[in-house]
């Protein structure tokens, strides 16, 4: 005889929630943290792994779409960091985590501000991408992708795939 035992994970939220402790249910099988401190894009993704998740990773039209919905209903905007970086090598942006090469050409779904990327810091060290909040100097930018400096001080996103509960037969 079979007996079936589910295995509850210790980060699973009391309210019986897939999503880790402090993760939203973004939807689409994945789990949201939006920070309330500014930091580097590398104080992001470390801050991530802390919280056993990453920087998040934008894989499809309708995940780019949930994100930007969860960013606008907040009280108030501004942009976060998101995994993209062309910091291997220049103009090849790539995800952090999954080291799979972003092109909105290939990906079928564009992200980009109108005109980014543009490395138009001074030295032209724009190698890091940020979901940007930008209103002003004739220029609206809800949530897109713009390439800045990573030692600016953002908001950021972390990622977590859904939980799923164990099945232990026996």
């Amino acid at each position: 005889m079979c007996f079936f035992l589910l295995l509850s994970i210790l980060l699973v939220s009391s309210e019986g929630s897939e999503c880790p402790r402090a993760y939203i249910d973004g939807g689409q099988g994945s789990c949201y943290f939006v920070s309330h401190d500014e930091v580097t894009w590398t104080e992001a993704m470390i801050s991530c792994q802390i919280l056993e998740g990453y920087l998040v990773e934008i894989e499809t039209q309708a995940e780019f779409d949930n994100i930007r919905s969860l960013l606008l209903n907040r009280t108030s905007q501004a942009s976060v960091w998101v995994a993209l970086s062309d910091k291997r090598q220049d103009k090849i942006w790539e995800w952090a985590t999954s080291h799979t090469i972003y092109d909105p050409q290939a990906a079928e779904f564009d992200m980009w501000s109108p005109g980014e990327p543009d490395h138009y810091s001074k030295d032209g060290t724009e190698d890091c991408a940020l979901l940007d909040y930008f209103h002003g100097d004739g220029k609206s930018h809800d949530f897109q992708l713009a390439d800045v400096q990573c030692s600016r001080e953002e908001l950021y996103v972390c990622e977590h795939k859904k939980l799923t509960q164990a099945v232990v037969v026996g």
